[in-house]
């Protein structure tokens, strides 16, 4: 019967050791975190003549695109997912064959929304989400 007592009581405190947080960072981190904030995937879009081109395109150093496009299916587009969290600006790279040297610029990502990257000649232009 001793035994069992202390593996009751053994149990509830270690229950209690695992429900209670290992430090006040912990609640610092949830506390900072806004819960009206809209969170969600974040998409860039391609518009333009880019098809047939080699293209490398970076959004906050991560290479969304390294390929050559083709014509997308009727009705599709070249639609990318950058990344998941909150609004915010992101620096963007692209390389396109036969341009001389990279454009870089900032892009808008909403979660609500997909951003654009437009593409005519070796001219870009990174447009905010409609």
């Amino acid at each position: 019967m001793r035994h069992l007592r202390f593996g009751v009581l053994g149990s509830a405190w270690l229950l209690t050791a695992c429900a209670t947080p290992a430090s006040q960072s912990a609640h610092a981190a949830e506390a900072a975190a806004d819960p009206g904030q809209v969170t969600g995937p974040l998409h860039v879009t391609l518009l333009g003549d880019y098809v047939g081109k080699h293209l490398r395109i970076q959004i906050d150093e991560a290479v969304v695109v390294d390929e050559r496009l083709s014509f997308s299916p009727a009705g599709a587009e070249h639609r990318y997912t950058v990344a998941h969290g909150p609004a915010r600006s992101a620096p963007v790279r692209v390389q396109i064959e036969g341009c001389d040297g990279p454009w870089t610029g900032t892009v808008r990502l909403e979660p609500t929304a997909s951003a654009h990257i437009l593409i005519q000649g070796c001219d870009v232009q990174a447009l905010a989400p409609d």
